[in-house]
């Protein structure tokens, strides 16, 4: 349970962080308007601190750590969240600045934002596949 609580309390960290420079950034661009930037802070509160305690504790129910599959959803799901969220900020800060982009760049941004929402899918594909092994042992 330690390392799911030092993940979460990481995550929390990065939350606020997020949270701040959002309402930083978006004040010295005076932006008004949607940017991806603002659901950072959310995201990361919920899909990175809610989430990992709730793990934690379905890994103290049904033991998932000892399951291969488990070990493969946390690795994936440690890549796929800070990349995810690395993207969104990216888009954020085009959007608030204002940068036009040429659209072989607009698109090269959404295709690797794609590749890390499919990391993030595949984790949690991985997560069910553990948590139906973890019920049936």
């Amino acid at each position: 349970m330690r390392k799911y609580i030092i993940v979460s309390f990481i995550f929390m960290i990065a939350a606020l962080m997020g949270g701040v420079f959002y309402r930083e950034f978006t004040k010295y661009y005076n932006f008004v308007g949607y940017s991806p930037l603002s659901v950072v802070h959310v995201h990361l509160f919920a899909l990175g601190v809610i989430f990992m305690l709730v793990i934690g504790m379905l890994d103290v129910k049904y033991n998932l750590n000892e399951n291969k599959c488990f070990k493969w959803f946390f690795l994936t799901y440690l890549i796929g969240l800070p990349f995810m969220v690395t993207m969104m900020i990216t888009r954020g800060v085009i959007v608030v600045m204002n940068l036009g982009l040429s659209k072989g760049l607009d698109s090269a941004i959404s295709g690797i934002a794609g590749l890390s929402h499919m990391l993030m899918a595949t984790s949690i594909i991985l997560l069910f596949v553990s948590m139906f092994k973890g019920i049936k042992s």
